[in-house]
C-alpha cells in the first residue's frame, strides 16, 4: 500500500492532468480503487494545507506547485496513512476531541490504549498539550476519580477549542459535508460533529441569517458551525460562561435563530450570559444593522486609513471605489467584534494569498505594524483583506469587450469569488454577471448566463460548468480556455460601455484644472444636468470634499471651554445655529462618550464628536473648532485635545472625504500643531487646504 502511494503520488504530479482509467492499467488496479487511494492522498494534503487533486469526468487534475511539491517528500509520511498510526498533533486533537464530547470521565491510560501509543509517547503529548493549554491559561488535571479534566475559564476554554478545531483542515472539509475517507482521526471528528448536528444548524444558519457574510461566506459559517457544536457539547455537559462574563446582544435575528436551537436540541438553558454569549459568535461573523458607536467610529477610521495607506503604498486609486470602502467597512465592524472577544477566524486560502498577491499582503502587514495604526492582527485577518484590495484592483484594470456571460458560485466567501471573477474578466472575454455563495445557485435559473464557474465540485443543472481554485493557477487557466473553446456557440458581443461616475470625475478635474471652483452647489447642478440627461451615477462614489462643505463660520478658534462636555457643545453650536442638528443630537454626543468612554479622541490632540444620523441630524455638515486650553477628554494615549471636528453624518458614506481629511491631518502632527495655533480663520484654512501639504483634492 505505502508503496503504491508513493508512486500514484509521484505519477500524479508528473502531469496536470491524469486519467483515471489509464492510472488503473498502470498500477494494475481498478479505477474505482485509484479514486480511493486519491482520496486517502487528499487527506493528507488537506492536513498539511497542500492543494487537493481534483477529480471530473474520469481525470485527475493536479493543482500543486513545484514549491510545494518539492516538499511533498519530507512533509507525507505514508506508512502512517497504511497503518492507522496518528502523529503527535493528531493524538492531541484527538485527546481534546474526547474531553470536548465526555459525558463520563476520561483516563488517559484508555486514550493511550486507543491510540495504540508507548507511555513514554503518551507522556511526550501530554507535556506539549500541558505547554499549549498553558497560552489560554488553562491546566490539565488528572485524578482517579474524576480522570482527565481541563480546567480553567470557561471563555477560554471554549476558545482553545475554537482555534484548535477549526485549524483542523479535515475537520473543515467535514463541516463543508464534502468528507468521505474514513480512519481513527477521522471516525473521531465524525463521532464529536455528527453529520445530524452539521447539517441542522448550517440549515439554521441560512434560514434565520439570509443576508450577510453567513449566508455569503462558506468559509465564515462553516467556522460558526464548529464553534456552536463546540458550545453545544459544554452546555449539555453544564459549563456554562459566568452571568459577568457576556452581556445579551440579541436581535430579531439572533434571538430566533437561538430560540429554535434550544428547542431543537431540548436544552434547560437558565444562564443569561450563555444567550449573550450566542449572539456574540453570530455577531463576530455577520456584523449587520446599528452598532456601537465606537465600533462605528474606529471602522471608519481604519478602513479610511487603510485605503488612504493601500493607495500610497501599491499606487493604485483605491479610494475612488465606493464598493470597497463599504465592504471594508462592513468587515471591520465585524473583525473588531471579534477582537474584542479573542474569536479567532481561519482563512483556508492564507498562504496562497501571501504568495498570489504578495506586494498586496505585505502591504497591508506594514500597515498593521508600523505608523500610528498598529494593531495585533492574525495572518488569516489581513488574508481577509487582501482580497478585497486584490479584487478591486483586478476588476478596474479589465476593460475588454465581454462575450461569455458567466456566473460564479464560491464557497470561500464573495471577496475571494470576486477575485476569481476578476481574474477570468482579465484573462478572457468574459462578463461575470454574479458572484453567488453554494447557497444561492439557485438564483442562476433567474440569470442571463451561459457558463458556470465553480470552486467546489457541485452540479449545476442545465448550465455547463467547470471547477477551478478560487485563486487561479496557470494549469487552471488552461483548462479555462478549452472550457471556453468547446463552448463557442454560447459567446454573445457586448460592446464597450460608459462609466457615468468615471466620466463626472473628469468633468470635475477638467473644472479644476481651469480654476473653477466646485462648491456644494456646483456639484449639486452638475450631478442633476447628468440626471436630467439620463446619465446616473453613483453619487457615494462622487462626495464632497472637507473644504466644499464648511465654510467660515462653521470654523471657530481659540475657544474657551470647561471641560470635555463644553467642549462638545461648542464643537456642535454652528450645526444648531445654522439648523444642520437639533438639540438632541448634542446631547447624544455627550452621552455616547459617557457609555463607550473618550473613543472620540482618535489620534493625539484630536477629537472627531458624533453621534447617530437619527438622534438629529437635519443633514449633513461638519465643524472645526481649537481650544484655547486643551481638554482632557480621559484617553491618555491621545490627551489634551486642541482641534474638535464635530460631524452631524447622514450615513456611512457621504462623509466619507471628511473621513479622510482628518485622517491625514491625524498623520501629520506637525501640520496639527500648526492649526491648533491659527487665530485667523483664512489662515487656518490655508494650511488646512493647501494642496502641496496636503492630499484633499476637489
Amino acid at each position: 500500500m505505502r508503496e503504491r502511494l508513493t508512486n500514484l503520488l509521484r505519477t500524479l504530479l508528473d502531469s496536470s492532468a491524469s486519467s483515471l482509467s489509464d492510472l488503473g492499467k498502470q498500477f494494475n488496479v481498478t479505477t474505482k480503487t485509484i479514486r480511493n487511494e486519491i482520496q486517502v492522498l487528499n487527506e493528507v494534503l488537506a492536513e498539511k494545507s497542500l492543494p487537493l487533486f481534483d477529480i471530473k469526468r474520469g481525470v485527475a487534475y493536479n493543482h500543486i506547485s513545484t514549491q510545494q511539491r518539492h516538499s511533498l517528500s519530507d512533509v507525507l509520511d505514508f506508512d502512517s496513512i497504511s497503518q492507522g498510526a496518528l502523529t503527535p498533533e493528531q493524538r492531541a486533537v484527538y485527546l481534546l476531541l474526547d474531553l470536548l464530547q465526555a459525558t463520563q470521565p476520561v483516563y488517559l491510560v484508555d486514550e493511550q490504549e486507543k491510540m495504540q501509543i508507548s507511555k513514554s509517547s503518551m507522556d511526550s503529548d501530554l507535556r506539549n498539550l500541558r505547554a499549549d493549554l498553558a497560552k489560554y491559561n488553562l491546566t490539565l488535571t488528572t485524578s482517579p476519580k474524576l480522570g482527565a479534566q481541563i480546567e480553567g475559564n470557561e471563555r477560554s476554554i471554549r476558545t482553545m477549542f475554537g482555534d484548535v478545531l477549526t485549524r483542523q483542515h479535515a475537520l473543515v472539509t467535514l463541516i463543508a459535508q464534502q468528507l468521505i475517507a474514513s480512519g481513527m482521526y477521522v471516525d473521531k471528528m465524525k463521532e464529536v460533529f455528527t453529520k445530524q448536528d452539521v447539517t441542522y444548524i448550517r440549515d439554521l444558519l441560512l434560514r434565520c441569517f439570509p443576508k450577510g457574510a453567513l449566508a455569503t461566506n462558506d468559509m465564515y459559517s462553516q467556522q460558526v458551525t464548529v464553534l456552536l457544536i463546540i458550545w453545544l457539547h459544554r452546555v449539555r455537559s453544564g459549563h456554562y460562561v459566568k452571568d459577568d462574563e457576556a452581556t445579551v446582544d440579541l436581535n430579531k435575528e439572533n434571538a430566533k435563530f437561538l430560540n429554535e436551537l434550544i428547542q431543537h436540541y431540548d436544552l434547560k438553558i437558565d444562564v443569561g450570559s450563555e444567550l449573550g454569549y450566542v449572539g456574540f459568535l453570530i455577531n463576530s461573523f455577520n456584523r449587520r444593522g446599528a452598532i456601537d458607536l465606537d465600533d462605528w467610529v474606529k471602522a471608519q477610521i481604519f478602513s479610511v486609513a487603510l485605503i488612504d495607506h493601500m493607495e500610497t503604498e501599491i499606487g493604485f486609486p483605491f479610494s475612488k471605489n465606493e464598493k470597497l470602502f463599504e465592504e471594508l467597512y462592513n468587515h471591520m465592524t465585524a473583525l473588531f467584534k471579534r477582537l474584542s472577544q479573542h474569536v479567532k477566524v481561519v482563512n483556508p486560502l492564507r498562504k496562497t494569498i501571501q504568495q498570489g498577491y504578495g506586494p498586496i499582503y505585505d502591504a497591508i502587514d506594514r500597515f498593521f505594524k508600523t505608523g500610528r495604526y498598529q494593531l495585533t492582527m492574525s495572518d488569516d485577518e489581513k488574508a481577509f483583506l487582501a482580497m478585497y484590495f486584490s479584487a478591486t484592483q483586478a476588476e478596474d484594470r479589465q476593460r475588454q469587450d465581454y462575450q461569455y456571460q458567466a456566473a460564479v458560485v464560491c464557497n470561500f466567501g464573495t471577496a475571494t469569488g470576486r477575485v476569481l471573477a476578476a481574474k477570468l474578466e482579465e484573462r478572457f472575454n468574459i462578463d461575470v454577471l454574479a458572484v453567488l455563495s453554494t447557497s444561492e445557485v439557485g438564483i442562476l435559473r433567474k440569470l442571463p448566463v451561459s457558463l458556470v464557474f465553480k470552486t467546489v465540485d457541485m452540479p449545476i443543472d442545465k448550465i455547463p460548468s467547470l471547477k477551478v481554485n478560487p485563486i487561479p493557477s496557470e494549469v487552471d487557466l488552461t483548462r479555462v480556455a478549452a472550457f471556453l473553446k468547446k463552448h463557442t456557440t454560447l459567446t454573445k458581443y457586448e460592446g464597450r460601455t460608459l462609466d457615468p461616475t468615471r466620466l463626472f470625475r473628469t468633468v470635475l478635474d477638467v473644472l479644476k484644472t481651469h480654476q473653477v471652483t466646485v462648491d456644494k452647489r456646483l456639484l449639486a447642478d452638475l450631478q442633476a444636468a447628468f440626471k436630467e440627461n439620463h446619465v446616473e451615477i453613483n453619487e457615494r462614489e462622487v462626495q464632497p470634499m472637507l473644504k466644499d462643505l464648511i465654510n467660515d463660520h462653521q470654523i471657530q478658534l481659540q475657544q474657551k471651554a470647561d471641560d470635555w462636555e463644553d467642549a462638545i457643545r461648542i464643537s456642535a453650536k454652528p450645526l444648531l445655529d445654522e439648523d444642520y442638528i437639533t438639540k438632541n443630537y448634542i446631547q447624544a454626543m455627550i452621552d455616547s462618550v459617557k457609555k463607550f468612554g473618550p473613543y472620540i479622541v482618535i489620534g493625539p490632540a484630536i477629537a472627531l464628536a458624533h453621534a447617530r444620523p437619527e438622534d438629529g441630524t437635519k443633514k449633513l455638515g461638519v465643524t472645526i473648532t481649537t481650544l484655547a486650553k486643551p481638554i482632557n477628554f480621559g484617553n491618555p494615549d491621545n490627551d489634551p485635545v486642541k482641534i474638535i471636528f464635530c460631524l452631524a453624518a447622514i450615513d456611512n458614506y457621504s462623509h466619507l472625504n471628511v473621513m479622510k481629511a482628518i485622517v491625514q491631518l491625524i498623520n501629520d502632527q506637525q501640520k496639527v500643531d500648526q492649526l491648533a495655533q491659527q487665530t485667523d480663520v483664512q489662515t487656518f484654512k490655508n494650511i488646512l487646504f493647501n494642496e502641496k501639504t496636503s492630499k484633499e483634492t476637489i
